[in-house]
């Protein structure tokens, strides 16, 4: 089992968006490996904004 943590800005304001964005970019080998994920996007706001807590 992997669990990745991904910490950054990026332009996607939602997980529908991130999602389309790995649909339309994760190669063939990324799909026979995958078998689940959760997402979390924390909207832009005051502070760090990549933390979702400030």
């Amino acid at each position: 089992m992997v669990i990745a943590e991904i910490k950054g800005m990026s332009n996607w304001a939602s997980e529908e968006e991130t999602i389309h964005f790995i649909e339309e970019h994760a190669g063939e080998k990324f799909w026979e490996y995958l078998q689940g994920y959760k997402l979390f996007v924390y909207p832009v706001k005051k502070g760090c904004n990549s933390c979702g807590t400030h």
